[in-house]
C-alpha cells in the first residue's frame, strides 16, 4: 500500500465548457492509458461515462482517473463545470493538495471562474492555470495573461508553456527547456522565479548566469 507521500490528488476545475473532461482525456491518451482518444460529443470519454453525462455532454459528479508516474501515485478528479452542481467542485477541494484551473483563451473570464480562484485562496490551494482552446483563431496570448491578472487580481502570473503559434498551426514554446530573446512572457517567466528565489535572486543581483 502506497503511503500518503506517494500519492498526489489533484482536481481539475473550471467553469462549463472550458474542456475539463477533454483535458483529462487527452492525459490518459498521452500517457497510454487509453488506446483512442474519446471525445465529449461521441460519448466515448473516461470520465463521463454516466448515462445522463453521455445523453447531456457534461459532467455531472466527480469522477477520477489515476495513474503512476515517476514513482507516485496521480489521481486526477475531474468535476463539473455548470454551477448547478458546484457542491462536487467544493467536495474535491476539501480532498487535493493542488488544482488545475482550465480557463478558456477564446472568452473572457467569468463570475464564476473569480468565485474558482477566491474558493482556492481561501482553502490555500496551490494551483496552476491552463489557457484552453488556443487552437482557436484570432487570440493574442500575451492579453489574456493581462486579463486574467487583472480580472483575478493576481499580479503575478508566471507562463511557463505559451503558445508559439495559435489557430489551426498551434504550437507551444516551454520555458522550462527554451531561453527566449526579447521576449516579454519570457522575461516576466524569469523575473518572477529569480524574485521568489533568494539564491536565484542573489545570482542575478552579481551578474552570474543563471539557468532558469
Amino acid at each position: 500500500m502506497q503511503n500518503n507521500n506517494e500519492i498526489i490528488n489533484i482536481a481539475i476545475i473550471g467553469s462549463s465548457a472550458t474542456g475539463k473532461t477533454s483535458f483529462v482525456e487527452s492525459i490518459a491518451y498521452t500517457l497510454g492509458l487509453t488506446s483512442r482518444l474519446g471525445s465529449v460529443q461521441n460519448g466515448n470519454t473516461i470520465s463521463d461515462y454516466m448515462p445522463e453525462e453521455i445523453e447531456r455532454q457534461m459532467s455531472v459528479g466527480l469522477s477520477v482517473v489515476s495513474f503512476q508516474y515517476n514513482n507516485k501515485k496521480i489521481n486526477l478528479i475531474d468535476t463539473p463545470g455548470f454551477p448547478d452542481f458546484i457542491g462536487e467542485v467544493f467536495s474535491a477541494i476539501t480532498v487535493v493538495e493542488n488544482c488545475i484551473l482550465l480557463i478558456s483563451g477564446d472568452s473572457t473570464t467569468d463570475a464564476q471562474t473569480i468565485d474558482f480562484v477566491e474558493l482556492l485562496q481561501k482553502y490555500k490551494i496551490p494551483f496552476v492555470i491552463v489557457v484552453n482552446k488556443l487552437d482557436k483563431e484570432n487570440i493574442n496570448f500575451e492579453e489574456k495573461i493581462n486579463e486574467l491578472e487583472n480580472t483575478l487580481e493576481i499580479k503575478n502570473l508566471t507562463p511557463i508553456v505559451i503558445p508559439k503559434t495559435t489557430g489551426s498551426n498551434f504550437e507551444v514554446i516551454n520555458f522550462l527547456n527554451t531561453e527566449v530573446q526579447n521576449n516579454k512572457l519570457y522575461e516576466k517567466f524569469s523575473d518572477n522565479i529569480i524574485s521568489s528565489d533568494e539564491k536565484l535572486l542573489e545570482m542575478y543581483l552579481n551578474s552570474q548566469k543563471i539557468d532558469v
